[in-house]
């Protein structure tokens, strides 16, 4: 296997459309950088920011990585891979506007040609807090709903609480007897979620 330096070469854009018109949306000029890049580091810190002292107080957001390169034609003969390091675990990479994470490049790739690969990755999603309501039917009861902050004074004995850091706490006692919990969180965006959990 032959290992190729990607680092050089990049241009970073912050993120706000939607992935899909990013990856599809040739000709955008950014910062030209060279990997690696925290673009996150370079924006003003502020003490309002929903995640707080988890991100350092920077607003953080989504960032759009971009490379331009030539596939050489005798590419085509063997698989491509691309490897990211440090690349945080929310994000989405496009490769000529296909989409995947661990991304074998070969099948993508226009060999000869110009190819352009898009990494928009962030934190928009993970720390945002949500109104998040649970219930429980079946063999079991909620006992318990929190944010999950460790140093929360808030009340635990309702079926709504504030998501923190992108999770919630809920207890659920189970029943006596044998059969099926159905535990629902739906969130104050629309999204909607089933567990089920078996008590035997």
């Amino acid at each position: 296997m032959i290992r190729e330096n990607f680092n050089a070469g990049w241009q970073i854009e912050k993120g706000g459309q939607s992935p899909f018109v990013s990856a599809f949306s040739a000709g955008q000029q950014g910062k030209a950088v060279h990997l690696p890049y925290d673009a996150m580091i370079h924006e003003e810190r502020d003490p309002h920011t929903p995640s707080g002292s988890q991100s350092g107080f920077y607003p953080g957001g989504t960032y759009v990585y971009q490379k331009q390169f030539t596939a050489p034609a005798e590419w085509r003969e063997e698989p491509v891979y691309l490897a990211f390091e440090g690349v945080y675990q929310v994000a989405m990479v496009y490769v000529n506007g296909y989409a995947d994470f661990l991304v074998e490049l070969s099948p993508y790739l226009q060999y000869g040609g110009e190819n352009r690969i898009t990494d928009e990755s962030g934190q928009d999603d993970l720390f945002h807090q949500h109104s998040l309501t649970v219930s429980v039917k079946g063999a079991g009861t909620l006992e318990a709903l929190g944010s999950a902050i460790p140093s929360s004074e808030g009340r635990y004995d309702t079926g709504s609480a504030e998501s923190y850091d992108g999770y919630c706490l809920a207890v659920v006692r189970a029943a006596e007897t044998p059969g099926t919990n159905c535990l629902t969180v739906a969130a104050d965006n629309g999204e909607e979620q089933t567990l089920l959990l078996q008590v035997r």
